[in-house]
């Protein structure tokens, strides 16, 4: 089987929401007032969605069958992941391990060893993150993007 353009356009969709959320939560944690918690995907710089398309495409088909065979539940009633979730959660789930270091395990999937298989695949992408500017940026409020160097 191989993945769809709309299959990776849920999981770009996904790895989306999962960057603005994270990107809202720190501004406001860190207390800034300009902080719209209704920034979507037109606030982010083209550079950064090229970006992240690109590496979620990357992600998706390297390992697509390891997210095939992915499952989500609790003991005993384990269910495959895409049919639980879907390509959407594979996004959102990438942006999450890749960024925090957070295994998939910790995140609920299951076995064990595709969880790890999976985590290697995304720890080796660099960090990224979308940023809110605060209040003595240019354009407070505004979303940038930042790429680490390399891991």
């Amino acid at each position: 089987m191989t993945v769809s353009r709309s299959d990776i356009d849920d999981a770009v969709e996904g790895y989306i929401s999962s960057m603005l959320a994270s990107a809202v939560d720190a501004a406001q944690r860190r207390g800034w007032k300009r902080v719209r918690p209704s920034l979507g995907p037109g606030d982010i710089p083209k550079n950064a969605l090229l970006s992240m398309r690109r590496d979620v495409t990357a992600f998706v088909k390297k390992n697509e069958q390891l997210v095939r065979r992915g499952l989500v539940g609790s003991p005993g009633k384990l269910v495959p992941i895409l049919d639980y979730a879907g390509w959407y959660v594979v996004g959102y789930d990438f942006a999450v391990v890749r960024n925090e270091e957070m295994p998939f395990e910790s995140i609920g999937w299951h076995p064990r060893d595709i969880a790890a298989k999976l985590d290697d695949a995304a720890w080796a992408f660099p960090n990224t993150e979308l940023q809110v500017g605060d209040e003595s940026a240019p354009e407070p409020g505004r979303l940038y993007f930042w790429t680490e160097p390399g891991r």
